[in-house]
C-alpha cells in the first residue's frame, strides 16, 4: 500500500491520522511515517486498512472522543472470527435466517432498517 494509497483510504474514511491509528490500535506517528513514506505498513496493517475501506466507513470520531485509546467500532474487521461467522452466513441459507430473526431483537446502529 502506497503513501497515496493511505492519504486517499484517510480521505475517503473522513479521519485524521490520528483517528487513523487508533481505529489500527496502532502508534498515530507510525501514520504519519506511512504517508510520507519514511515507513511501510505490515501485511497485517495492510489488510485491516483494506477491510476499513471496503467497508466504506466513516470512523466513530464521538466515540473515541469519548474513551481515548480505546479501539474504535471497525476494528471487528480484522477479527477473523468475524469473517468466519460470515462465511457461514453465505454458505448456510438455514443459518442465515436464524441471524435475520435474531437481529430483528436489536436496534441498527446506522439507524436503518434490514
Amino acid at each position: 500500500m502506497s503513501p497515496e494509497d493511505i492519504k486517499a483510504l484517510r480521505k475517503g474514511l473522513r479521519c485524521t491520522a490520528k483517528e487513523l491509528a487508533l481505529e489500527l490500535q496502532i502508534d498515530p506517528n507510525l501514520v504519519r511515517d506511512w504517508e510520507q513514506g519514511e515507513r511501510f505498513p505490515t501485511k497485517r496493517d495492510v489488510e485491516r486498512m483494506r477491510a476499513l475501506g471496503e467497508a466504506g466507513a466513516t470512523l466513530a470520531r464521538n466515540q473515541r472522543k469519548s474513551q481515548p485509546g480505546a479501539p474504535g467500532p471497525y476494528s471487528l474487521l480484522a477479527d477473523e472470527k468475524l469473517w468466519c461467522v460470515v462465511r457461514k452466513l453465505l454458505a448456510h441459507p438455514e443459518f442465515m435466517q436464524r441471524v435475520h430473526s435474531l437481529a430483528e431483537e436489536y436496534d441498527d446502529p446506522a439507524g436503518t432498517h434490514g
